[in-house]
């Protein structure tokens, strides 16, 4: 590798061209070469302190240059890296309640609050011993759904025939309204007794309406298979040991609905355990082992829900006094809030309006249209977010964080805006 060139230049600055070749004879001739090589690029000759001071810039001013250039680059990334943090506090009410009553509108209009149902199904058996035989007729039920496609609602009255096509009569158990372009949950018996009438899904017809146009209009079909019917006999069950048999198969029918229930109700949607209708039918008791008979209860439950935001407005346009809280509100916590019927008897399926009684407290939250608020506080300067607050009744109080600090005004694209609840 060729030498520096200032380590072939001698100190008394003569020229390497002054130096006489005798004296390096006994070098190898590359090595000549390679000198003549380096001085022929080497023009014209320099001494250390010249060639060093000629090339070399001034490091105190490159220093300063570099911390210039960082600090610029530094102030360039939070620059792009800006943003605001919005945090307020919610306004807040205590709700208190002593049996109030409340009505409920399975179709509600503006200032009402509607209830929907959750509609499931169980059954449980057990064994308890037979004290003998006994000869027995039932009939076969269960549940219809009767449609009315008139622009009308339409009467029905208790006893009202059911036919499917194969001519077996079934008959509705109570006086139903079927509400117009709507339908309506009813339950059927059969005519007579006797398994042969024990079928699966079928449709109907309503032969008390042939010969008009309502015939075709309103017609039935069935939501469970019809069952129970039985003629003949079987083993006899004391009272006493039914009615045991029959409270317990209540209470673990009702604890299975209920977690059913409460599971699949929609989470936004509330449900009180004591505002549901549980509907037990026995079923034909059957043979168990040779010394004992079968019991099996099956249970209807209906239960009412009520969508969570809609019963948070309606409560506070109920209790509030003003509306100095925004018109969006939540109820996050419902544990010391007891809900019952405020009346007895009538099945939930075909009631258009239930009456509720409330007791205990509840804290009621103001809700804050997030999104609307970002886009409001958007490009807006930190001296008039006053004027962006007074929009937004629900906040209580608010504080604000800009990025970069010498930042004047929220940036312009909302979504670097974070907004945060205290």
């Amino acid at each position: 590798m060729p030498k520096k060139i200032e380590d072939i230049v001698p100190s008394s600055k003569r020229s390497i061209r002054d130096i006489p070749l005798s004296v390096r004879k006994s070098e190898p001739i590359r090595e000549v070469l390679q000198v003549e090589s380096l001085a022929s690029i080497t023009s014209p000759p320099t001494s250390i302190n010249s060639f060093t001071s000629g090339k070399t810039p001034d490091r105190k001013k490159r220093w300063i240059g570099a911390l210039i250039l960082i600090a610029i680059i530094a102030l360039a990334t939070v620059s792009l890296r800006g943003g605001a943090v919005f945090s307020y506090t919610q306004k807040e009410a205590e709700l208190t309640f002593s049996k109030d009553v409340y009505v409920l509108q399975k179709t509600a209009k503006v200032g009402e609050l509607a209830f929907s149902l959750i509609k499931l199904t169980g059954e449980k058996s057990t064994e308890v011993g037979a004290t003998g035989e006994e000869t027995v007729s039932t009939k076969a039920m269960g549940q219809v759904v009767i449609y009315n496609e008139q622009g009308v609602a339409q009467q029905l009255v208790k006893s009202t025939r059911l036919e499917t096509p194969e001519k077996k009569i079934f008959r509705i158990t109570e006086n139903v309204t079927v509400p117009a372009k709507g339908s309506l949950e009813v339950t059927a018996v059969a005519d007579e007794a006797g398994a042969t009438h024990n079928i699966g899904l079928t449709d109907f017809t309503l032969p008390g309406l042939k010969g008009g146009p309502k015939f075709e209009a309103v017609f039935a079909r069935s939501k469970t298979t019809m069952e129970g019917g039985f003629v003949g006999v079987r083993k006899k069950v004391s009272k006493e040991d039914l009615a045991k048999a029959r409270t317990i198969l209540e209470s673990g029918i009702k604890s299975d609905l209920l977690s059913q229930a409460q599971t699949q109700a929609p989470a936004d949607f509330v449900l009180f355990p004591d505002l549901i209708q549980i509907n037990y039918e026995l079923q034909p008791i059957a043979s168990g082992s040779e010394s004992t008979a079968k019991i099996t209860l099956k249970g209807d439950l209906n239960a009412v829900i009520i969508k969570r935001a809609d019963m948070a407005l309606y409560l506070a346009s109920q209790k509030l006094k003003s509306s100095d809280m925004g018109n969006q509100f939540d109820i996050p916590d419902l544990s010391n809030l007891k809900a019952l019927f405020a009346e007895a008897g009538g099945n939930l399926v075909s009631m258009s309006a239930v009456k509720i009684s409330l007791s205990g407290s509840a804290q009621l939250l103001a809700v804050t249209n997030e999104l609307a608020l970002s886009a409001d506080l958007a490009g807006t300067n930190k001296s008039e977010i006053n004027n962006v607050l007074n929009k937004y009744s629900s906040i209580k109080e608010a504080s604000v964080v800009v990025r970069p600090f010498w930042k004047s005004s929220f940036p312009n694209d909302a979504s670097k805006i974070k907004i945060e609840v205290r």
